[in-house]
């Protein structure tokens, strides 16, 4: 077995301090509704050319709901019934496209105070489909053609107002502080002999989606082993120009910063380099990942995705992770840097996601992290380094849940690499589902290391941990 011992610094750097980081997944309230999952599709039934021409009502309309936080004024994201076919989801669409037309021919008060007299050769609004678990429309809607879908009698399951979503904002101090990695790699506390203690092999011929800000491709770090897969908003450039997704990159999988040193890291930037985006551009990155994912099913071991982001609660981006997750994708989020209960976020709150919050050198958890029943596990999150931008050979230690859920996202990639093969006692003949790995690494975490006296409200006191040199023991556990 190739195992490599990779010592690391144990300098301690002065303070950092970071910002907001909303996430949402294992929420303990109830949702405001549940998306249907039939085993056949219920009948398109469509009344006129366009809404407008249509009486049907639903006898309760839907509640348009909203995360409240930096609302996008007349944009929403329209979620329909999953079981819908691909073609009846074009057929909703040029009808619902009819409503615009019908607005615009009717000289509707809306587009005449906004001076718009036709369509736009670019559609107002787009559909978007996460597998077979999720399809819906994103875009601009007018507030009336808004309230006509909510009341009408249609496969629309529920209406949400776009909105504002950011990166964690933090500061960097310029100290060499690798830590993060050597903590994984044992049981104990650390103390000042370091070591991270890893196969050599581990992330190889698997994909790690970072839906960021995107990567700086061509760090020395990455080996060639980064590549762009999509830019989501429009008019922007295949670049990160805000470091943000680059250093969650180098921990997932860069040479020296990186859990699993052989991962394909790929790119998906929904977020603008001022660290901000749309809820609607990051369900859309979603939407890429999984359509990317099962493009290249047979040729990988798996894939994995990192959401290093957030911005209120959203029962849209929580079903978006989750339809993922039940598309095969082993998804890894960040708790948040509210020092808050993190099932107010998206989205932290997703049970199926991995919702990892930040913890310290001293194995405290950090003065910002998020906490509470949503939260599966820690990983570190204070002071660490990674890959950056500018040179090539850039680097910056920053702080945040930004930081440590692409630990977790680079533990995904590790184990999912080094599943035992069929020649092996421990293979299970398929590869492991992402509720199945989920569950392994949560039992495998090292237990009760962390201060108890801050973990309040049904917080778990578990750190991530990586198997060392003895692979088997977290296939035998």
């Amino acid at each position: 077995m190739k195992i490599i011992r990779l010592a690391s610094v144990a300098t301690v750097a002065t303070l950092a301090h970071s910002l907001l980081i909303p996430s949402l997944d294992q929420l303990n309230i109830q949702l405001p509704f549940s998306l249907p999952h039939h085993t056949e599709s219920p009948s398109l039934k469509l009344q006129g050319s366009n809404p407008f021409e249509s009486s049907t009502v639903r006898p309760d309309p839907i509640q348009i709901y909203s995360t409240g936080y930096k609302v996008i004024e007349n944009s929403y994201i329209v979620t329909v019934d999953s079981s819908i076919t691909d073609s009846e989801l074009q057929q909703l669409y040029d009808y619902i496209k009819g409503g615009y037309e019908f607005m615009l021919n009717n000289e509707d008060p809306f587009f005449v105070a906004m001076g718009i007299k036709r369509l736009p050769k670019h559609s107002l609004f787009e559909p978007f489909s996460i597998g077979d678990s999720m399809k819906g429309f994103v875009g601009f809607f007018p507030p009336r053609l808004v309230e006509k879908l909510a009341s009408m009698d249609l496969p629309i399951v529920a209406i949400e107002a776009d909105s504002v979503v950011h990166s964690t904002k933090e500061y960097a101090v310029d100290e060499h502080v690798t830590w993060g990695l050597a903590r994984i790699s044992q049981r104990q506390t650390l103390d000042t002999n370091r070591n991270y203690i890893y196969h050599v092999d581990g992330g190889k011929n698997v994909t790690a989606y970072v839906i960021d800000t995107g990567i700086f491709v061509d760090h020395e770090q990455f080996e060639k082993r980064a590549r762009w897969g999509a830019t989501i908003p429009f008019g922007d450039v295949d670049k990160d120009a805000n470091g943000h997704g680059t250093h969650v990159a180098g921990t997932i999988g860069s040479a020296k910063y990186g859990v699993a040193k052989q991962t394909s890291l790929v790119a998906v930037k929904v977020l603008n380099s001022d660290g901000t985006g749309t809820l609607s551009d990051v369900i859309k990155g979603i939407e890429f990942v999984v359509k990317d994912h099962k493009s290249s099913r047979g040729k990988s071991k798996g894939s994995v995705a990192n959401m290093s982001l957030g911005g209120g609660l959203s029962v849209a981006l929580t079903y978006a992770v989750n339809a993922a997750v039940d598309n095969g994708i082993h998804f890894a989020v960040a708790a948040g840097n509210d020092n808050a209960n993190a099932c107010s976020y998206s989205p932290a709150n997703s049970a199926k996601a991995i919702t990892a919050a930040a913890s310290t050198v001293e194995d405290e958890r950090a003065f910002f992290s998020n906490w509470g029943t949503c939260v599966d596990v820690f990983a570190p999150g204070y002071l660490i380094e990674s890959t950056y931008i500018g040179l090539p050979t850039s680097t910056r230690v920053l702080s945040g849940t930004s930081m440590a859920s692409p630990h977790v996202a680079g533990l995904l990639s590790y184990y999912l690499s080094l599943q035992p093969g069929h020649e092996s006692q421990y293979n299970s003949g398929d590869s492991l589902t992402p509720a199945q790995l989920k569950a392994r690494i949560l039992s495998f975490s090292t237990k009760d290391v962390l201060d108890d006296s801050d973990l309040n409200y049904g917080t778990p006191n578990l750190l991530i941990y990586n198997s060392r040199d003895n692979i088997t023991e977290f296939w035998d556990y």
